[in-house]
């Protein structure tokens, strides 16, 4: 009889490694989705495996979701911005892809109700934290590796002008780390006491904002340190007061010395100052000809005030809506670039009242059970994320409104745990 000792050594090993899987698949799976976002639709595979098991959940035992008041609030929030889009289908100016966002959309709810469920370990929300410092520290670091030496560690190549990282050949890298900026200051402020040198890490995520060059991203990471900085003055702790004063010295720093030394982005300044004059044709050319979208979004609105032309409707009908005058008027625009526009676009007021109704619940929510401390940075992250006068990337889109349901998620799962810590002392 023959034993083999190294298969028996393997399944031995394997099976803690199993257990440790199976213990911690939430956060293996919330943390892929993260990363993945450096992709164009990879994201989708672990978020789509969290709806499937929250899905499975709610239907095999839908009584212990109904009862919990998380879960009725997430209910509550999804239904303001769904029912709308539900509502602008009769009228969707392209109904096969108006259908193709709605009902994809249902994901998000359960998704979130896992993420609800999980969330009751002691231990979910820390190493989440950790996770999402870690994957963002690697993000920039990558991105200055290729702004340094011409590629990153991947070997995709540094463009002039620009700055992609691993998100390559995207120019999301900016957008995504500037709506996850207060998780990561919070991050380096709760490990930052115990290491200190962690403060440093900040320099990487100014030049990597300040490099991109997008100005989307720019109001982003400026709406949350300013968020940020009120939360820390709320705190007792005042020699982190000190250390945030270094701080901004030194993104100012940063952001004069990426400017001097760089003619694209000395343009890209010069070209911004145009939105203080009070010449409108300077003024759209500032702003990356916005106001040409968003006056070709106004024409869309009038038209179909009630329920607008359906999600992702924008680009269908923008030749229709503009004239040969018009800078995008073969090729189109995709969304306006402004969210409460895109909203009225194509979910019309049904959808702007439900946006309204979304933001005075989720305040709500977060008054009614006191979490306004714990819970803090990660509602700030959602705040960040669909900051109302920002340009970026579709609300409605499959890649921005993944991430907003993924902010979305995490600040529940605070809420919960916050909720957990105060019955328990």
């Amino acid at each position: 009889m023959v034993i083999d000792r190294q298969g028996g050594a393997a399944v031995s090993l394997m099976k803690p490694a199993l257990l440790w899987a199976k213990e911690n698949l939430a956060v293996i799976l919330m943390l892929s989705a993260l990363y993945l976002f450096v992709s164009k639709s990879l994201y989708n595979v672990p978020i789509g495996i969290m709806a499937v098991i929250g899905l499975y959940r709610f239907l095999s035992s839908p009584g212990n979701l109904l009862r919990s008041s998380f879960f009725k609030a997430l209910l509550a929030l999804f239904l303001c911005l769904w029912i709308p889009m539900l509502l602008s289908l009769p009228d969707a100016v392209n109904p096969g892809r108006a259908m193709h966002t709605i009902f994809p959309y249902l994901r998000f709810l359960f998704f979130g109700a896992y993420i609800i469920y999980e969330s009751r370990s002691k231990d979910f929300l820390t190493k989440l934290n950790a996770g999402v410092f870690f994957i963002v520290s690697f993000w920039c670091i990558d991105a200055i590796i290729q702004y340094a030496f011409g590629a990153d560690l991947f070997g995709y190549p540094h463009l002039r002008g620009q700055i992609h990282g691993v998100f390559y050949p995207e120019i999301t890298i900016g957008h995504v780390t500037s709506a996850l900026s207060p998780l990561y200051f919070h991050a380096i402020y709760t490990y930052g006491k115990r290491y200190r040198w962690l403060w440093l890490l900040l320099l990487p995520l100014f030049m990597v904002v300040l490099l991109s060059g997008r100005r989307a991203a720019w109001i982003m990471l400026f709406v949350g340190m300013a968020g940020y900085a009120v939360y820390l003055f709320k705190l007792p702790d005042r020699k982190v007061l000190k250390r945030l004063a270094v701080v901004g010295a030194a993104f100012i720093f940063i952001a004069v010395a990426v400017v001097a030394t760089n003619k694209e982005y000395r343009y890209r300044l010069s070209l911004t100052a145009g939105l203080f004059t009070t010449d409108m044709a300077k003024i759209d050319k500032a702003s990356a000809y916005r106001l040409t979208l968003w006056k070709t979004a106004l024409a869309m609105i009038k038209d179909n005030w009630l329920n607008g032309i359906g999600p992702r409707g924008y680009r269908y009908v923008y030749t229709r809506y503009s004239d040969v005058t018009n800078k995008f008027h073969k090729e189109g625009q995709t969304h306006p670039h402004q969210l409460v526009l895109e909203v009225l676009t194509e979910t019309g007021l049904i959808g702007f009242a439900g946006l309204i109704g979304f933001a005075a619940l989720f305040y709500r929510f977060i008054r009614k059970r006191r979490l306004g401390m714990a819970v803090y940075p990660y509602w700030l992250a959602v705040f960040t994320a669909t900051f109302p006068l920002n340009t970026h990337m579709a609300f409605y889109g499959s890649y921005w409104s993944s991430l907003f349901w993924w902010l979305m998620a995490l600040t529940f799962a605070a809420s919960v745990r916050s909720t957990a810590v105060n019955n328990t002392s």
